[in-house]
């Protein structure tokens, strides 16, 4: 007689479970916010603009040590037949939400020599007599904005 009574409860129970659980399945609970997501929903930074009008969507940023600057390349087309290429760039001064150097130097490379200077060289063309100079170039103080020739 006991053990009926133990059934009854539990089947009279089971359908109050079964609610119960659905209910909480039906309402979903708020996911803490990642910080992804966080990211996603800032502004861009201020630099973004003006590497959007001059590259399109076509460019790459490389800051410096001290994140205080962004060196901003347009991104060049692989290939042969893109073949000798210019190098268009900007420095911008996260600081103070400027550009302080823009150039355009043909076929070479461009990267941070340290916290504060950049290196600019081109590949020189062909040189006949041997007597060319082997680099071609310049170093940029970001501080103090002034161009030095390699």
């Amino acid at each position: 007689m006991q053990s009926m009574n133990y059934r009854m409860i539990l089947v009279s129970l089971c359908p109050l479970f079964v609610a119960c659980s659905t209910f909480n399945k039906a309402v979903p609970s708020p996911e803490p916010a990642s910080a992804e997501s966080a990211i996603a929903h800032q502004a861009p930074p201020k630099y973004v603009a003006p590497a959007t009008e001059r590259f399109k969507n076509g460019y790459k940023t490389i800051f410096n040590a001290s994140r205080t600057h962004v060196l901003i390349l347009a991104t060049r087309k692989k290939g042969v037949e893109n073949w000798p290429q210019s190098i268009r760039f900007f420095i911008y001064n996260l600081e103070k939400d400027e550009i302080i150097f823009e150039d355009v130097i043909a076929n070479g490379k461009v990267k941070w020599q340290d916290d504060r200077k950049i290196r600019a060289e081109s590949l020189p063309g062909i040189i006949e007599d041997g007597d060319g100079p082997t680099r071609i170039g310049y170093t940029y103080d970001v501080y103090y904005r002034v161009k030095k020739r390699l």
